[in-house]
């Protein structure tokens, strides 16, 4: 957030000026041309880009003068998410400032006894708070359970937010990974220009860690969330990660996809993807459309979709999952993993 500050100076009058250690004047319109925060990266007019190299000094004149600041604070939690609301009790959530084809989808279900959250993206800014600021669980949450937050697996981009909720869940199989703060499973990986502003003053990509948090809840393949008037059926569908889960609302047809399939390039050569769960699990992603048990796809990534599109993504996958295929990807897959071993161990540093 940046705050506007008047600073007025009188006649023959001198002030101290104590100021955080980085105060701009006030940016132009966007379209004059921007550049940034040497300190914390926010976003200022390259025009009207004045600098107060030694904020914190004293400031004499011999006139009236009269100056406006931009004081960089980081960003509000109510501006560094945004919300649309879908049919049936869903919310789609995002993080604003996190402009990266990384940026995860994040998804609140309503139900009649229990609200679940699946995936909480980076956690940089409070979604809980976000959440019940903006009234998104409606006026009767103390007859309902603490909310539940499932990560569909444990990269990242998904699972950087689990620790803010009381309750958290995740596959039985990245349950060591999540309550170790494990940033190589998590395949943490983020650059400050994904971070168009900051969410506190000062913060830096390098510092980024996934924290550590116990899961409250161990799923498996066949577990059933009951939210009361809705239920979620949890599909282990590994290959993209060993843990990677689909939540299944049968009545609604309505399938929350995580990163097993989304409108893109899917992704099969992370530390732990594997080629041939990848296959297997996009039959069965084959075999729901066929029974016709899906309807709408709402994915970790990018837009939502239909049966159509999704019985096309997962074939396509199948088809190209050749031996040629294999080969290029484990090269991938070697490289990605030592670049994941150099990062993190830097992080550390």
């Amino acid at each position: 957030m940046v705050y506007e500050i008047q600073i007025i100076l009188f006649y023959q009058r001198q002030f101290t000026l104590t100021s955080p250690k980085h105060v701009f004047q006030s940016a132009l319109p966007a379209e004059r041309g921007v550049s940034r925060c040497p300190v914390c990266k926010c976003l200022q007019s390259s025009v009207a880009g004045f600098v107060l190299e030694n904020p914190g000094f004293s400031v004499a004149k011999s006139f009236f003068s009269y100056r406006r600041v931009r004081v960089c604070t980081g960003v509000s939690v109510m501006e560094w998410y945004a919300h649309k609301t879908l049919d049936n009790g869903v919310f789609w959530i995002q993080e604003r400032f996190y402009e990266s084809g990384n940026r995860a989808n994040i998804w609140l279900i309503r139900g009649s006894h229990q609200d679940v959250v699946i995936d909480a993206g980076l956690g940089l800014r409070s979604l809980p708070d976000y959440i019940s600021s903006k009234g998104l669980l409606g006026d009767d949450t103390k007859r309902k359970n603490p909310l539940l937050a499932i990560g569909t697996h444990v990269h990242f981009d998904h699972s950087g937010g689990l620790h803010q909720f009381q309750q958290v869940g995740v596959h039985k199989a990245e349950v060591d990974a999540l309550a170790n703060g494990d940033n190589f499973e998590t395949v943490t990986w983020l650059s400050d220009r994904e971070i168009v502003e900051n969410p506190s003053p000062g913060w830096t990509a390098r510092q980024y860690r996934v924290k550590a948090v116990q899961p409250t809840h161990i799923l498996q393949e066949g577990d059933v969330i009951n939210l009361g008037d809705r239920q979620l059926t949890v599909l282990h569908m590994p290959g993209h990660s060993r843990g990677s889960i689909c939540l299944h609302d049968k009545d609604n047809k309505m399938l929350f996809s995580g990163d097993v399939v989304y409108d893109g390039s899917m992704i099969d050569w992370l530390p732990y993807s594997a080629i041939g769960d990848y296959v297997r699990s996009c039959e069965r992603l084959v075999e729901m459309v066929d029974k016709e048990e899906v309807e709408l796809v709402m994915p970790g990534h990018y837009n939502t979709f239909g049966a159509k599109r999704l019985h096309r993504l997962a074939s396509s996958y199948i088809s190209n999952a050749g031996t040629c295929h294999k080969v290029s990807t484990c090269a991938v897959k070697s490289v990605a993993s030592l670049a994941l071993r150099f990062s993190n161990s830097c992080s550390v540093c």
